[in-house]
């Protein structure tokens, strides 16, 4: 056999050593730049699965942390039909619901209310007030004596308006107050008493109006009824001035002042920790009157509010 040249036996060991590196290259290059493989999905998986490992591993230690913490704070109380978990204040937590708990919740409710009312209605004693009020005024009839007639005297139910300044204690108030109304005489006591002294009755054009003013001190009794509703009871004792006007004729206009006397029975609804609310009924009387108009009594209702500060 012919031997080969030298050069041509270089040739063909250069050639076989560089197919074999391009083909080693080829496929490491192809496990290196294509990463979704099934090997890759498995380490991804892998990695996956020790990091929610490493989290409940992490929770299960907060857990055992919060239960040493919690066993330290608080004492288990058992023996009953509910266990009961008492603070180091003494504080207790309800047990698990019930049929019993169930029927309770509502008288629960009620005694956080009345608590919560309580709570304002002692944020109101010893403290001073403003209040207002409106009502319906209430004139008893009277007599006027003019020369030698007596003459009966009715008035027309109407309004009445009241300013207030007082004070309120435990169980006490005291108070200023002043009330204004004016009343219409009533035409059928005129008519009646023409008919009676004169034998005929004629419609009266005006019959006069009737002007008051009045003044007084007041002390309260307050007695609690429930953890809003308060009872009144008053007396007090002032000044009226009042006033006889647009008389018909012939007889003149008339005015009578006189010292007063007062007793009320109402109620006082607390509404907030800065008012309440008013109902009240209070008769109006006087000591004297003059020699020709007796003394005016009066029944007053009212309705009102106080606003404290």
């Amino acid at each position: 056999m012919r031997e080969l040249p030298p050069i041509i036996v270089l040739c063909l060991l250069v050639l076989s050593s560089r197919c074999s590196f391009a083909q080693e290259y080829s496929s490491s290059s192809y496990e290196r730049y294509v990463p979704l493989t099934d090997r890759a999905f498995e380490v991804k998986v892998q990695n996956l699965r020790s990091q929610v490992n490493s989290y409940e591993e992490r929770l299960r230690a907060s857990r055992l942390r919060w239960n040493q913490l919690f066993n330290t704070q608080f004492e288990l109380e058992k023996g009953e039909p509910a266990q009961k978990l008492n603070d180091k204040l003494g504080a207790s937590v309800d047990p698990p619901p019930t049929h019993e708990s169930k029927s309770g919740s509502s008288e629960e409710m009620d005694a956080s209310s009345a608590s919560l009312t309580n709570a304002i209605k002692t944020k109101l004693k010893n403290r001073y007030y403003l209040g207002f009020s409106l009502g319906a005024f209430v004139a008893q009839p009277t007599k006027l004596s003019y020369q030698s007639d007596e003459i009966p005297i009715e008035f027309d139910t109407s309004f009445a308006g009241g300013l207030e300044m007082g004070r309120r204690f435990e169980q006490w108030s005291f108070s200023f107050s002043y009330v204004y109304s004016q009343a219409n005489l009533s035409e059928e006591a005129w008519s009646d008493w023409l008919w009676a002294s004169s034998g005929f009755s004629i419609p009266v054009g005006k019959t006069g109006i009737l002007s008051l003013h009045n003044m007084r001190f007041e002390g309260n009794y307050l007695l609690d009824v429930n953890p809003w509703l308060t009872l009144d009871l008053g007396l007090g004792a002032g000044y009226s001035f009042s006033s006889l006007s647009d008389m018909p004729l012939p007889y003149p206009d008339q005015s009578v002042n006189s010292l007063n006397y007062s007793a009320s029975i109402g109620s006082r609804i607390t509404i907030s920790d800065r008012g309440t609310l008013n109902l009240s009924l209070t008769y109006l009387g006087s000591f004297h009157g003059q020699d020709s108009l007796d003394s005016i009594n009066a029944y007053l209702a009212e309705i009102g509010a106080h606003f404290y500060f």
